[in-house]
């Protein structure tokens, strides 16, 4: 058997998921974009948009992404809209 070894650094603000009960509430789920440029950046962002519609981005605990992935994942994590209908835009059938 093997054994996994990770090191954890502590932020200076703290872990949102052991101080907010919104994010402590939701299941130990995580979401990583993958990288690829601008088209992961586009390819994450309707990602994004078909997993709000599916219900499923409020359920995830964790958002991480590598390149394109993590400017769409950056950019939705600190966004400050609170609608996030309006912030991910229309799902859109893919033939538009």
């Amino acid at each position: 058997m093997s054994t996994v070894q990770a090191k954890l650094w502590v932020s200076p603000m703290g872990w949102p998921e052991l101080e907010s009960p919104e994010v402590s509430a939701r299941e130990p789920i995580g979401l990583c974009f993958s990288g690829g440029g601008a088209r992961s950046l586009a390819a994450s962002w309707g990602q994004l948009r078909a997993l709000y519609a599916l219900g499923a981005l409020d359920r995830a605990r964790y958002i991480s992404g590598v390149s394109g992935g993590s400017w769409a994942s950056g950019i939705y994590t600190f966004q400050r809209v609170t609608d996030e209908a309006t912030f991910l835009g229309p799902l859109l059938p893919p033939r538009r």
